[in-house]
């Protein structure tokens, strides 16, 4: 059985019916996802978030990852839709519990050690790029991840 939640579904964030936008497929945090998620990224050329799940009030649990889902969607909208971004939705349970490296997530070759991280996998499926919390909540830097040859200028903060 397939671990991914919602499986190559295309979702327009607070955007236009016909922009584009990269694909989006959604995991779970459990054990048996791993294979598929590596899977994927042994394909190359994709984006992993690793973020927390929504609580009982459909928030996230993990306070950077609150700030930091929207700056990614909203860089994620008008991006190729041949980038390819993967969430994995990592429960507080499974991140607080399984702490070291008997987290699936923990350890190689994902290593991560703090949420959200956004990683982004070269051609060969190996970690090319790491992106922490600051990193992954700044919408400059966003932008030229989902972005890398975006044309347009960079909006210039007013004096």
């Amino acid at each position: 059985r397939q671990m991914c939640i919602r499986d190559r579904y295309q979702r327009r964030v607070r955007g236009e019916a016909n922009e584009s936008m990269a694909s989006v497929h959604v995991f779970s945090d459990k054990p048996a996802a791993r294979a598929d998620i590596e899977a994927r990224v042994a394909e190359g050329n994709v984006m992993v978030l690793f973020s927390a799940t929504l609580n009982g009030d459909g928030i996230r649990w993990c306070p950077d990852c609150a700030v930091a889902e929207p700056v990614i969607d909203a860089a994620a909208r008008g991006a190729d839709p041949e980038v390819t971004l993967l969430k994995v939705e990592i429960s507080r349970w499974s991140w607080k519990q399984e702490s070291g490296p008997r987290h699936p997530f923990r350890s190689g070759p994902f290593e991560v050690t703090g949420i959200p991280t956004l990683l982004v996998i070269g051609e060969k499926g190996e970690v090319v790029e790491r992106f922490g919390e600051d990193a992954c909540a700044s919408a400059e830097t966003m932008a030229r991840v989902f972005h890398p040859e975006d044309p347009r200028p960079a909006k210039r903060a007013k004096l």
